[in-house]
Parts: structure tokens; sequence; C-alpha cells
């Protein structure tokens, strides 16, 4: 479960597989579960998260599995396994502009989704901090991610100087250049427009991306 609340504000956790090789300078990967953007915490140390942790630690990574903000609101029919689908799946699955639930919800999922960018850049420009406790070469850090965590990493190859106004550890300069991981790669994820049309916010300079998708992805 989530920690309570500090001071009105959600800490944010991180587990480290770390090769315990001896080196230094290493290079880090950031990972992000999926889950909708409305759960998938569970998973975070353990299942596939924990699984993909190991097998790269095993290769010299320093891993970490991050967490980050979600909305926990369900919303829609009951599918065949008994629950609700995730507010930003919903979305995905009704496209409805004009509509007016369709228009609230899609604005309630963007907010979810750039405080979860948000809360990754604050993780890039965390581990860039303490790399050296970390043993993790500052400039070798990829952010990745799996459906949700997927659409993060790509937000932070594309969005990196989204960092916002609110410092999340101290010394936090929330510095663009700080929270701009050095390349990306996301599974069965996109990169999200809120109109539907190619993303705007693609530059020269944004960091590159590596997208994986499986046979049946919609």
């Amino acid at each position: 479960p989530r920690p309570d609340l500090k001071d009105g504000n959600q800490p944010l956790r991180m587990w480290v597989a770390d090769p315990n090789d001896g080196r230094t300078e290493r290079p880090a990967i950031i990972f992000y579960h999926g889950g909708g953007f409305a759960m998938g915490v569970n998973s975070m140390a353990s299942d596939g998260s924990m699984a993909y942790a190991l097998d790269y630690a095993k290769r010299g990574y320093v891993v970490i599995s991050a967490e980050y903000r979600i909305d926990t609101t369900l919303f829609g029919e009951l599918r065949p396994n008994g629950t609700k689908p995730s507010l930003c799946q919903w979305v995905q699955d009704n496209n409805a502009p004009g509509d007016p639930t369709y228009d609230a919800n899609l604005a309630q999922c963007s907010r979810n989704m750039e405080a979860a960018t948000r809360d990754a850049l604050a993780a890039v420009r965390y581990v860039r901090a303490n790399a050296g406790s970390l043993g993790v070469n500052p400039d070798r850090i990829v952010v990745s991610g799996f459906s949700a965590g997927a659409v993060i990493a790509s937000n932070t190859a594309y969005q990196w100087d989204n960092v916002g106004t609110s410092s999340y550890f101290p010394g936090d300069t929330l510095s663009p250049v700080d929270s701009r991981p050095n390349a990306t790669l996301g599974a069965s994820g996109c990169t999200f427009s809120a109109d539907g049309e190619p993303s705007a916010t693609i530059d020269t300079g944004d960091v590159a991306y590596s997208g994986i998708a499986s046979l049946y992805d919609q």
C-alpha cells in the first residue's frame, strides 16, 4: 500500500536492483509499471517488474523501479473479469470528442499523465543528483516502462522540460536539463496527445525513444 501523506504530499518510493559488482559509472534504468495510471503499484517490487530488474542487474545495469502518482478512479461498465476499466483506459476505448463525459474524463486523464510524467522527471533528477552513491553514470540514464509506464517513458523523452513547480527532494533545483534522460524505451504504450493529432511536443532537442508493440496491441 501507499505510505501515508506527509505534510499533504504523497511520498514516492524507489526499489533498486544493484548488480553489487563493485563498479561505478554504471548505466541506470528507471522502470515504470503499467496499470492505466490507476493501479499497478503492488507489482513494483514483484512479478514482472522485479524479473525485469533482476535480469538487467545481472547485465550490469542499476535498475530502479519507481513510483508515480496514480488516480484510482475506475469508470464505465463491468468487464468480464468483474472490474471496471481505469479512467484513462476508458478514454482510450471510448473516443468521443464533444461528449461532455468523454471530455471531462479526457481532461482528468491528461492531468493524471502530466502528474506521472513530472514524477518521472523528478526521479531522473534524483538519480542524477545521487549518481555517486548509486554508482551510476549520470550521463547514462534510461527511462523505461510498460503500458502506462511506456507512455511515461515517451513523455519524458518529448516533454522533459515540463517539470512543474514543486520540489521533490532536498536540493531539487527543478532543472529541465537534469530532468532529461539519455534514452527512453517503452513497451505496449504510445505517445499521447489529447486531441488525437500527432504530438506537437516533439523537437530536435528531444530524447531518443524506442517503442515495442505486442502482437495484440490495438
